[in-house]
C-alpha cells in the first residue's frame, strides 16, 4: 500500500508541475499579448533620453499567431525616428527563454530582455555600458 501511495504521490506531483510550466510561459506570453504605446529610450554611451508621445509608436502583439503589428508615425528623420525601432510593417516575433530570463526577437532578430511590471514593458538589450532600454507603456 505505501508503494502504491508513492507511486501515486510521484505521479499526481509530475502532472502538477508541467501544468504549472506551461501556465507560467503562457501567461508570460499573454502579459505581452496586446497594444502597447512606446513612451522612452533611454541609455547608450550618448546618454539617449527620449520621450515619445502615445501616438508616434504603437506595437500591438498577437500571440496567437506570433505577430508584431508596429504603427510608427513619426514625420522626421531625427533622434526620435532612429531610437523609435522597427518601421511600420507586420512583423514575426517570439519569446525565448533561458534560465529564467525571457528575452524579445523580432524576425531573429534580439530586441531585449522582457521586464513587465504592471502595464509598463521595458526592452532591456542587456548590453552592459553603451545598451539601450526601450520603454512601453498600455
Amino acid at each position: 500500500m505505501n508503494i502504491r501511495f508513492s507511486i501515486f504521490f510521484i505521479l499526481t506531483s509530475m502532472i502538477l508541475f508541467n501544468s504549472c510550466e506551461k501556465d507560467k510561459d503562457e501567461n508570460t506570453m499573454d502579459s505581452i499579448s496586446g497594444i502597447w504605446y512606446l513612451k522612452n529610450v533611454n541609455g547608450g554611451l550618448a546618454g539617449i533620453d527620449l520621450d515619445y508621445t502615445r501616438d508616434q509608436v504603437k506595437w500591438t502583439f498577437d500571440h496567437s499567431k506570433l505577430k508584431l503589428n508596429v504603427e510608427n508615425n513619426i514625420m522626421t528623420t531625427g533622434p526620435e525616428d532612429i531610437y523609435a525601432g522597427l518601421d511600420t510593417g507586420v512583423y514575426n516575433y517570439e519569446v525565448r527563454e533561458d534560465k529564467q530570463i525571457k528575452t524579445l526577437y523580432v524576425e531573429n532578430n534580439k530586441k531585449g530582455v522582457i521586464i513587465i511590471v504592471n502595464d509598463n514593458l521595458k526592452l532591456d538589450d542587456n548590453v552592459a555600458s553603451d545598451g539601450l532600454i526601450t520603454e512601453f507603456e498600455r
